[in-house]
């Protein structure tokens, strides 16, 4: 995000949520706070492997690395394991490290492609809880860009702390025949018990019934922020 934000990079892929484990809460409020847009999205079918030197195998290992989503989407094959879980960057960074430590009790979680990309061996495949697993991967960038065939909005807002404020949100799309495609609510930090909502809807702000309801939406929050207008992800 940082990256793109000082035009380091021009865009960046970032994982948003998981079909099993949720949003990714981090990522959610960076999108929020920062200064840029969604572009895009990919949904990515995750199988995650277990990883080990040549030599490693199931009764020397004694501690995995990885990143902290792919250790929850894997905890019910760890949770009987005595085995030490570190939290790590990513899972690219995780078997890069385990590959350098040459350490046959260590190990990380991660895709097969990276067995092949650090030279590690799969000592367990398709560990994850769900053999459904996706995450929803979005694409953000400085400029905000639609074409003319996106068809997917998001946006986030929070309202007054009164009953009915969110019902009169969702009546606007209601009442126009918006599809909403999910809406999530995540924890204001500095307000107990108060919350941002994030909303996909379907279709594009160049149809008029579209821009009617979302400036509706704005004139109804006391935050609002428009994040995307982007193609639906496969």
């Amino acid at each position: 995000f940082v990256a793109v934000e000082k035009g380091e990079v021009n865009l960046a892929i970032i994982p948003f949520e998981n079909s099993s484990t949720g949003a990714i809460k981090d990522n959610f409020d960076l999108i929020r706070e920062k200064d840029l847009y969604i572009l895009g999205e990919y949904n990515l079918r995750v199988d995650h492997n277990l990883l080990g030197i040549k030599g490693a195998n199931l009764d020397t290992i004694k501690e995995v690395y990885s990143h902290p989503q792919p250790l929850e989407q894997s905890s019910k094959y760890l949770k009987d394991k005595s085995w030490k879980l570190t939290p790590f960057t990513s899972t690219a960074m995780s078997a890069k490290y385990v590959s350098e430590t040459n350490d046959i009790e260590k190990a990380a979680i991660g895709s097969a492609s990276l067995s092949k990309l650090y030279n590690l061996e799969i000592l367990k495949e398709n560990i994850n809880n769900s053999p459904n697993n996706y995450t929803r991967f979005i694409v953000v960038g400085k400029k905000l860009s639609v074409e003319d065939n996106a068809d997917k909005i998001s946006i986030c807002f929070s309202t007054l702390h009164k009953a009915g404020e969110l019902f009169g949100i969702i009546s606007e799309f209601a009442q126009r025949g918006i599809n909403m495609l999910n809406i999530k609510s995540l924890p204001i930090l500095e307000k107990p018990w108060e919350y941002y909502f994030y909303i996909d809807l379907y279709g594009n702000i160049y149809d008029e019934k579209v821009k009617e309801a979302l400036e509706a939406v704005e004139n109804k929050t006391n935050f609002y922020k428009f994040l995307g207008n982007y193609r639906q992800g496969n």
